[in-house]
């Protein structure tokens, strides 16, 4: 056991000090001109959620390499300036780390506070604000040294031994003034939903000081983010096959930035249940999502919010015999390039669809199961 543990040590220390960079012989990936990103770093999973690789894709040169591997079975990359930075979540503790696009350099992992970061933005003074998963908080870091700065409690009205998640975060600027918006899923005892799902609204301050603005109850489960335009922002929120019926309400609303008020519900169609990631489209109005397939697997659909308060799927983009958690999901809308994570044929899977010609045009094999991923500029 002790030899196995000194194996596994060394294989991961070589592999983050100069250990040279597997090329993938199979997939010389695929060039992405248009883009104004150099390339998309991209984690990527065994099915037992025991170790990851991190990969990067060069748009330029259409080169795919593993950068690092070894890491958690769930891992977690964000954008930075010059590079990523990655964060390896477990059972026993969570640790992050830079890497650099140019050299792949690694820096020594430091131990973070969340216990499971869920989404995270720089703010106005650089420091990073993270949104813990197991707690209805947010963690402030120094953004270089990842020191904690600060710890913001998330006001819920919860009851019942019910606990709020910390989940998506979105940084906007609201007549010349920065905000920070986050989304607050309640849950009970269960791990099913408790009605208690929250939008929170922070004003950014002088030296990036956050101060609470506005608490609002939403009517849906499990809302995300949508893209934001200049005048407010979609939330759209689809129940699961694991949640009971009594404790799930789809449905879709949006908050105006300039009235600060909540309003213009849209309605969600029974059967149009989640299987995983959502993001938004390149219209504000549109969001991409794993749905549930029947008889099994899962569907990646195209979804519109009506004007007249509906939200209507649009077209299938792909189905997967796999139903195995989420899978990556990614728009770049520089290029017009959904990055959509697939496993198949036990082959792990980076799939290229255009969302102008509305068609495939690529795919890059891994030896693992795509997780997720941030382009880089």
């Amino acid at each position: 056991m002790r030899g196995w543990l000194i194996g596994l040590f060394w294989g991961a220390l070589i592999a983050r000090c100069g250990g040279a960079p597997k090329v993938l012989p199979e997939s010389p990936g695929v060039r992405v001109l248009t883009s104004q990103f150099s390339g998309l770093f991209f984690t990527a999973a065994d099915l037992q959620y025991t170790s990851s690789s991190l990969y990067w894709m060069d748009f330029q040169q259409g080169t795919v390499k593993e950068t690092l591997s070894g890491e958690s079975g769930d891992p977690w990359v964000l954008p930075t300036p010059t590079g990523v930075l990655m964060v390896n979540r477990t059972a026993q503790s969570h640790n992050a780390f830079f890497v650099e696009r140019k050299g792949g350099t690694v820096t020594p992992q430091k131990a973070i506070y969340p216990q499971n970061v869920q989404s995270a933005v720089y703010l106005e003074n650089q420091d990073l604000l993270l949104s813990d998963g197991v707690s209805a908080t947010w963690k402030q870091l120094h953004g270089k040294t990842l020191e904690l700065r600060h710890t913001h409690l998330i006001p819920l009205a919860l009851g019942g031994g019910a606990v709020g998640q910390a989940s998506d975060l979105l940084r906007v600027r609201i007549k010349g003034v920065s905000h920070v918006m986050g989304l607050v899923h309640g849950i009970d005892n269960g791990w099913q939903p408790n009605g208690a799902q929250t939008l929170v609204i922070f004003e950014e301050g002088p030296a990036s000081q956050l101060v609470k603005k506005q608490v609002i109850s939403l009517p849906m489960t499990s809302p995300h983010f949508l893209r934001p335009d200049e005048t407010g922002v979609w939330i759209l929120g689809l129940c699961t096959k694991w949640m009971l019926p009594r404790n799930c309400k789809a449905g879709a609303g949006r908050y105006d930035f300039h009235t600060a008020t909540w309003g213009s519900e849209a309605v969600v169609p029974d059967g149009v249940m989640s299987e995983g990631e959502i993001v938004g489209g390149e219209d504000p109005r549109e969001a991409f999502a794993f749905v549930s397939a029947i008889p099994e697997g899962k569907r990646l659909i195209r979804l519109r919010i009506e004007t007249e308060g509906r939200v209507e799927p649009m077209e299938e983009i792909h189905r997967s015999t796999s139903s195995i958690g989420s899978d990556l999901l990614l728009l770049d809308s520089t290029s017009h390039t959904l990055y959509v994570g697939d496993w198949a044929n036990n082959q792990g899977q980076l799939l290229l669809w255009n969302t102008t010609s509305h068609r495939m045009v690529g795919r890059v094999k891994v030896e693992k199961r795509p997780y997720n991923g941030a382009l880089v500029r």
